[in-house]
């Protein structure tokens, strides 16, 4: 099985964390593969953020698609 992460923020080091602790519950044999939006808001503090974020993960989603995540 792949899954695909998104971290909404941009936090490179979030979204390694994040990472980490997934595939320390996953499955054996399951390929977790963690990103982060290039643009967007650095944490998420309030809805402004939510909003600004939510563009970037779209944008994430669309990449994947097309690699066939």
């Amino acid at each position: 099985m792949n899954i695909l992460l998104i971290n909404p923020n941009t936090s490179e080091s979030m979204t390694q964390a994040i990472a980490q602790a997934a595939q320390a519950v996953a499955a054996p044999g399951t390929r977790i593969e963690a990103v982060q939006p290039g643009f967007g808001p650095a944490s998420i503090e309030c809805h402004f953020d939510e909003v600004f974020a939510a563009a970037g993960v779209a944008e994430q989603v669309r990449l994947a698609a097309g690699r066939r995540i």
